[in-house]
């Protein structure tokens, strides 16, 4: 039957012809098994979950199970020993619709997080981040590093050929080249490439200074959050998501570290203005190198110095799959360095977003939470999760406009980027 001939049918409301009863016994029949079978149709082909969990857990259809040649004996896809499972899904004891794999691994065990800390950059140079042209003895005003060619985002390396480090180092070169009434030399990076110019300091009548007209930045600083740490080699996780300051013009990237740090206060949050933590920074009994930087944390190894490593909770990760919709607790510092635990609520999880980084989205359902920060704040990111029992994740991204909601990513991704997993 020609799709003319159906259309002229269903418009003519012609349902009694033995044409249209056909096709609308069709339909139903293509509908009902459509939608009786589809969830084993569009079932991943391979899911993972942990020793111990059974293997029903990986897929909500009944099926029936049977173990691959190279797996464990039959019998053990309750869960109790790890391996490899070839599952065949069937809905209602209907037929074998698909055929998949689900692994069974034994998941090792964190310590978790929770701990502010604050993240140092250690940048070679100094970059421009903007431009202040300055008054001359005459009221003119002089923009005297644009001139020049310097642009934003170049990367000043040095000055006469002294390595700089720092903004107040920058300040002391020009102002001794001013003194000496001499050009200052700059070399600086853009787009991996190095280039030079010469700028004569000039003196400024507002800032009594010598200046040449920029605003630069060195060492970035922000607050964040230690998510979890492995207790034997002390290998690290932290925040859930990339520090963008930590790539550096040549594309590298740049060394940092992180260092202990206590929150003085909470900037509250509210609709369409993200709050944040407030925070100082301790050179205290620990600290740690960041070594990766990527879209799901910044690793390193903390370093203790002899002294005990931050205290915490010896958790299990979580899978994936075994992480549910419902509730949940988050640990993380409102005041000082005191780790505190607030209920929230796992809206909905997401195990194929994990290029993103985001594979749950929460709601913070703790009345004092939202009383003190008014819900997630920045500084708040890589706040483990725990439900459980277990180490299910990772605070990483707050609603712009609902600071009650956001996102994390499965603390599992973080422990496969960190090499603690190979899944």
């Amino acid at each position: 039957m020609s799709y003319r001939k159906i259309a002229s049918l269903i418009k003519g409301g012609v349902t009694n012809s033995r044409g249209a009863r056909v096709f609308l016994a069709i339909c139903l029949l293509f509908g009902y098994f459509g939608m009786r079978y589809y969830p084993a149709l569009s079932a991943d082909s391979y899911r993972l979950i942990a020793d111990g969990q059974p293997a029903h857990a990986a897929y909500q259809p009944a099926f029936s199970a049977t173990p691959l040649p190279q797996a464990l004996p039959a019998g053990s896809m309750d869960g109790t020993a790890a391996g490899q499972y070839q599952l065949q899904l069937a809905m209602d004891g209907g037929p074998t619709v698909k055929t998949v794999a689900v692994e069974s691994v034994t998941m090792p065990q964190v310590v978790s997080g929770g701990h502010s800390i604050g993240i140092l950059l250690q940048t070679e140079g100094v970059l421009i981040v903007g431009f202040s042209p300055l008054s001359a003895a005459d009221g003119s005003l002089l923009d005297l590093a644009a001139e020049a060619g310097l642009e934003l985002g170049d990367f000043i390396l040095d000055i006469d050929g002294v390595p700089l480090r720092s903004n107040q180092q920058l300040t002391e070169l020009v102002a001794a080249a001013g003194n000496e009434e001499r050009s200052c030399k700059i070399s600086y990076l853009r787009n991996g490439l190095r280039r030079s110019c010469e700028i004569m300091p000039r003196y400024c009548a507002d800032s009594r200074s010598y200046r040449i007209g920029l605003y630069v930045r060195d060492n970035t600083a922000g607050i964040g959050t230690l998510s979890f740490f492995e207790p034997q080699t002390l290998r690290y996780a932290a925040l859930g998501h990339a520090v963008a300051d930590l790539s550096a013009p040549d594309g590298d990237t740049q060394r940092g570290s992180i260092v202990r740090a206590a929150v003085s206060g909470i900037r509250s949050g509210s609709d369409g203005i993200p709050g944040e933590k407030l925070g100082v920074f301790i050179d205290g009994d620990w600290r740690g190198s960041i070594i990766r930087n990527s879209e799901l944390g910044i690793f390193g190894t903390l370093q203790v110095g002899g002294e005990a490593p931050p205290q915490g909770l010896l958790l299990p990760l979580a899978v994936p799959s075994q992480v549910t919709t419902g509730a949940a607790t988050i640990l993380t510092v409102l005041d000082g360095e005191k780790i505190e635990s607030f209920d929230i609520s796992i809206v909905k999880t997401m195990e194929n977003y994990k290029l993103t980084g985001k594979g749950m989205i929460i709601e913070i359902t703790d009345p004092q939470l939202l009383t003190r920060s008014g819900g997630i704040v920045q500084g708040m990111s890589g706040s483990p999760i725990i439900q459980n029992g277990l180490l299910a994740g990772v605070v990483t991204h707050v609603f712009i406009n609902d600071p009650t909601h956001g996102y994390a990513c499965f603390a599992a991704w973080m422990a496969e980027e960190m090499g603690t997993l190979e899944l």
